[in-house]
């Protein structure tokens, strides 16, 4: 503080100095000062030409990077399907090695099975005459189940669709399909599920185009299936003595074999498109009783 007299009317004036003010502007001051200064050297770096031996180098870096990425991308495959095969091979799936990834043998004794998606399709025979499965998940990437699949399975009870789950789901996608043709049939084949007497429930894979021969045949307690509207044939037999009681035939079906529901005592009603003849009907063995309307 500062004491002063007025030049004007003598009295004593006290000034207090603001120096730490001053200070801290001083210090915004050279901050700015900086900051223009770095830019300044940052625009002189940007504006500086690579030598020819520079460019090179980088080009080289470059194309040595990209050789890397590439042939790493190639061995993706390999190395998942290896990896699958010997995770499968411990589980008791042995998982094929073609474009259809087919599990050619369940060899386990358990109850509840739920396959990992590295599935396109379930082999001839895989479970067949398996007493000890009762329900089984299918992953979304099944398209089909060939010959005699589930036959005799005799406590078969549940057959539902699910999609991948836990660590595994993603690398199961790209060994099944991501990096190869998938050359699946999209059927159910002869004989499927053939005198499994306690199946009740099944959820057909998506896409299906087929159900062969006998699929169905014996199912006794199959009171339900929803077809799906990919569905084109019918196989002789497919729902032979089966428990179907409401049946909806897609309109996408072309085809219906002889005797498809020969026996289904129980089978109420049938809804089938206006393009099949009575004459037509008639051989498929639909019981006297059951109410078919066409649509």
């Amino acid at each position: 503080v500062k004491t002063a007299k007025c030049e004007k009317c003598g009295a004593e004036v006290t000034a207090k100095e603001e120096v730490a003010e001053e200070k801290k502007e001083d210090a915004a001051e050279e901050k700015k000062e900086e900051a223009a200064e770095e830019k300044k050297e940052d625009a002189a770096e940007v504006k500086k030409e690579l030598t020819p031996q520079e460019k090179a180098k980088k080009i080289a870096t470059l194309v040595v990077e990209l050789v890397i990425i590439f042939a790493a991308l190639a061995m993706v495959p390999r190395l998942c399907t290896r990896l699958h095969q010997h995770r499968m091979d411990s589980m008791g799936m042995p998982l094929a090695q073609d474009d259809n990834k087919q599990l050619l043998e369940y060899k386990n004794e358990q109850e509840d099975v739920v396959l990992p998606g590295c599935f396109s399709s379930i082999g001839k025979e895989a479970f067949s005459g398996n007493m000890t499965v009762k329900n089984v998940t299918l992953p979304t990437t099944v398209k089909g189940i060939e010959k005699d699949a589930f036959s005799n399975c005799a406590e078969l009870e549940t057959v539902k669709i699910s999609g991948g789950k836990g660590a595994y789901a993603l690398l199961d996608i790209a060994t099944c399909k991501a990096f190869s043709k998938d050359n699946t049939p999209q059927v159910i084949g002869d004989s499927a599920f053939e005198n499994c007497q306690k199946l009740k429930s099944f959820e057909f894979p998506k896409g299906i185009n087929v159900i062969g021969a006998f699929a169905f045949s014996n199912c006794k307690n199959l009171t339900a299936v929803e077809l799906p509207d990919t569905l084109e044939r019918i196989g002789r037999l497919a729902f032979s003595s089966s428990g179907l009681k409401d049946v909806t035939i897609p309109d996408s079906v072309k085809t219906i074999e002889q005797n498809a529901f020969s026996g289904c005592s129980s089978l109420e009603k049938l809804s089938v498109p206006s393009s099949f003849s009575d004459e037509a009907i008639k051989k498929w063995g639909v019981p006297e009783t059951c109410k078919v309307t066409k649509r």
